[in-house]
């Protein structure tokens, strides 16, 4: 019997991003953190045309008149109109005086390695609520042993460690079973250019998840 096979389109889930309305330039998290009047780690609980209500879980920079919520007004410039995120998302924020720009490293905290850094950078920033922000750090915990397990071999079929691990890093709807016994191509890559093993792809992985 023929086994099923896949090609994974991947990349590396970092900080940053880019939006083609307006023209962005990149910087480095030191630099976004010095531009930013605002960071923090929230959950989007209102999006609107113009204004975004985050439940505050904690402050690296700047000041909340609230323990409980960090309201952000969007400015009407085009610049700052396209960045849509989803209600309940947690995200790293990253704010300017007229709100999020398009360009900004805000993004979900899932596999953002701008997390770890701001923590290295700010390890007296306040914590709004400790429940929550212990489940990042149990989960951040939980991917990392997943990982430990991850790219042992160049086979082309996925163990249960890898499998798991992708759907997550993917943010994919397959279950576990639509992985199993699937011969895997990885692509990575600008546009798909480059075929990668599974060895050198974990590899990869690792060196922005393991600390």
């Amino acid at each position: 019997m023929n086994k099923k096979g896949i090609i994974l389109f991947l990349t590396l889930l970092l900080g940053g991003t880019s939006m083609s309305a307006c023209k962005c330039t990149t910087f480095s998290l030191n630099d976004e953190t010095e531009r930013a009047t605002t960071i923090f780690l929230g959950i989007l609980q209102e999006q609107a045309e113009n204004k975004m209500i985050f439940h505050l879980i904690k402050l690296y920079k700047g000041e909340s008149t609230s323990n409980v919520e960090f309201q952000i007004i969007q400015s009407n410039s085009s610049c700052y109109k396209q960045r849509k995120f989803k209600v309940g998302e947690m995200l790293i924020v990253f704010t300017e005086e007229e709100g999020i720009h398009n360009c900004s490293r805000t993004k979900n905290i899932e596999f953002n390695s701008d997390f770890d850094d701001l923590e290295k950078l700010n390890p007296n920033a306040k914590i709004y609520d400790q429940e929550k922000y212990n489940l990042i750090e149990q989960h951040k915990s939980q991917i990392q042993k997943l990982l430990l397990n991850c790219g042992l071999d160049n086979f082309s079929t996925l163990n249960s460690s890898e499998i798991e691990f992708l759907i997550q890093y993917l943010n994919s709807d397959k279950a576990n079973k639509d992985f199993e016994n699937v011969n895997v191509l990885f692509v990575t890559g600008s546009g798909g250019s480059q075929i990668s093993d599974k060895t050198e792809y974990f590899k990869s992985v690792k060196s922005y998840n393991l600390s």
